[in-house]
Parts: C-alpha cells; structure tokens; sequence
C-alpha cells in the first residue's frame, strides 16, 4: 500500500510540474527525476519557482503566488520520504483552496 501511495503522489506531483514549467524545461529533463530534482533546486536556491513558470500562465503577480504554492505542493508530492507525503486529499483541498482564492482575490 505505500509503494501505491508513493506512485500516486510521485506522478500527481510530475504532473503538477509538467502544468506550470516552461514547455523546454520539461523538454530538457530526460526522465522525471531529472524535472522533479531540477524543479526542487531552483526552489531551494531562489525560494520561488518564479524562473520556471510558463510565461503564457504567469501574467500577474497574483498568478505567481498561486503557482509558487503549486510549486511547493509538487515538491511536497515528490518527496521520496514516505512520512512526509501528503495525502491525496490534502493535496485536493490545498488545490481547492488555491482554485478559491484566485477567483476570489
């Protein structure tokens, strides 16, 4: 059951990169490992993912917030500690959160 667990928030946390990444940055990770540690270390050394958001989706500054904690919650996904995964409904409900608040704000 954890190897389950693991697969799904490994590939719904890829999958959540793939949707906010500049189409080449993708392009240019050979496998997902490569995209996820990628991804992970431009968060770590500029605290934002700002640098690798697609351009066509980060208009405003609104828009950056909200994928800066998309960001952080597929970081969150590929974590390869089991303890420190998320669960699939957290994940949904941050992102339901994140959906209303950009409505609203």
């Amino acid at each position: 059951m954890a190897n389950v667990v693991m697969c799904q928030n490994l590939g719904f946390g890829i999958l959540l990169m793939n949707t906010v990444v500049m189409r080449r940055i993708v392009e240019e990770s050979s496998t997902d490992n490569d995209l996820a540690y990628e991804f992970a270390k431009h968060y770590k050394n500029s605290g934002s993912g700002r640098g690798l958001f697609d351009e066509e989706i980060a208009v405003k500054e609104e828009d950056i917030a909200v994928l800066d904690e998309i960001g952080r919650l597929a970081i969150r996904c590929t974590n390869s500690k089991l303890g420190q995964l998320p669960l699939m409904a957290e994940v949904a409900q941050q992102l339901e959160t994140l959906m209303r608040c950009q409505r609203e704000c």
